[in-house]
């Protein structure tokens, strides 16, 4: 009985040390460390260079689909330091990329990084409107001399309108209400052309 107590005992010390050792083996991952986290970009910028760091002697790569960016590699140098200049439409208001990063006899590593122009400013102000109102004033606050573009529910039998706001981003149109619409919406947002350089905002108001 002692005796099978003690071969059992080596089997599974045995399977131990042969995890440990396994463990102890497995490859260590290969560093990558990039200096910027999700950044916000300009309206008008097209260039962005990525900064990271990696081993030295590593290989670096990018994809993107968002830049129709497939396994284009990466600069590194001696000290590992790895760099790319990202050349980003005025009309991509935002792109995923991901980074991939390779050593010898270590695992791949990688990263990613979600950049993105700023929102377009849109408030609209509030109204107060009563049963007996045929017509409502909307107005509201975007980026100064901006297009903007107010379109309307099915109901309300009502083309579309482009206006352009002020210097100061105000602007204000007013719309006919009949009295037998007494359930509306409309939503305001800024005209395709500032589109390609800021990401469209836009909102919505019901009535009734």
């Amino acid at each position: 009985m002692n005796l099978m107590y003690i071969i059992g005992f080596i089997a599974v010390f045995g399977v131990l040390i042969l995890c440990f050792s396994g463990i102890m083996n497995q490859p260590e991952l290969t560093a990558l460390s990039l200096n910027q986290t999700n950044p916000i970009i300009d309206a008008n910028q097209t260039i962005y260079t990525l900064h990271g760091s990696t081993d030295v002697n590593a290989t670096g790569y990018i994809d993107s689909s968002n830049l129709n960016l497939s396994k284009v590699y990466l600069t590194v140098d001696s000290n590992g330091k790895l760099s790319y200049d990202l050349e980003i439409p005025q009309n991509v208001t935002d792109c995923y990329i991901k980074i991939y990063a390779s050593a010898k006899n270590k695992l791949n590593n990688s990263d990613s990084l979600h950049i993105e122009r700023p929102s377009t400013k849109l408030d609209l102000d509030s109204v107060n409107m009563t049963e007996n109102d045929t017509s409502l004033l909307i107005s509201g606050v975007t980026e100064p001399n901006l297009n903007v573009r107010m379109s309307f529910s099915n109901s309300l039998d009502l083309a579309n309108v482009s206006l352009v706001a002020d210097g100061d981003g105000k602007f204000k149109h007013s719309i006919k209400v009949p009295f037998d619409k007494d359930n509306f919406w409309y939503s305001s947002l800024t005209c395709l052309i500032f589109r390609y350089k800021l990401r469209g905002k836009s909102s919505i108001w019901s009535l009734k």
